[in-house]
C-alpha cells in the first residue's frame, strides 16, 4: 500500500512524498469488499507538529484498522510516539506497544493516556426498563 502524504517533507531535490506500507493477510482471511485502491492520500504530520521523526497520523492508522474489524488486539513493536495506540483507542481496540527509546516511550504513554482521558463521543444507551418483573436488554 502506498501512503501519499500529499506534500514532500525532508530530503533534497527529489523529496519523498510517500511511504510504503507492508500489508499481508492469512490465506483464509475474510474478504472485505471495500473497492479501495492501494493508495491512501492523507497529509503527514507536519515537521513542527511531530514528536517523533517517523510519526504517523492516527487517522491513517484508523483506516488500516477499519479494514480488519475482527482484530481485537494490535501489537506495535516499534511504538514511536504512540499513534497506533491512539488509533486503537479511537477504534475500541486493545493495544500492546513496545518502544526501546525511553524518550519516545514516555511521549507515547502521555499521548495514549490523553486519548483515553478524553470524553467519549458516544451517547450511553438508556437504562433498561422493567416489564413484568424482567429487564429488557
Amino acid at each position: 500500500i502506498i501512503w501519499d502524504k500529499k506534500i514532500a517533507y525532508n530530503g533534497y531535490t527529489w523529496r519523498h512524498q510517500h511511504e510504503l506500507i507492508a500489508f499481508a493477510e492469512m490465506p483464509k482471511a475474510p474478504v472485505i469488499p471495500t473497492g479501495d485502491g492501494d493508495i491512501i492520500q492523507m497529509r503527514g504530520v507536519g515537521i513542527n507538529e511531530r514528536e517523533h521523526p517517523a510519526e504517523k497520523p492516527p487517522d491513517l492508522l484508523e483506516i488500516l484498522l477499519k479494514k480488519h474489524p475482527l482484530v481485537q488486539t494490535v501489537l506495535d513493536p516499534f511504538m514511536g510516539s504512540g499513534s497506533m495506540g491512539v488509533a486503537c483507542r479511537n477504534q475500541r481496540r486493545k493495544f500492546i506497544g513496545i518502544e526501546i527509546e525511553e524518550k519516545y516511550f514516555d511521549i507515547a504513554c502521555r499521548r495514549i493516556e490523553k486519548a483515553y482521558s478524553q470524553p467519549d463521543f458516544f451517547v450511553a444507551p438508556p437504562e433498561p426498563k422493567p416489564i413484568q418483573g424482567e429487564l429488557i436488554p
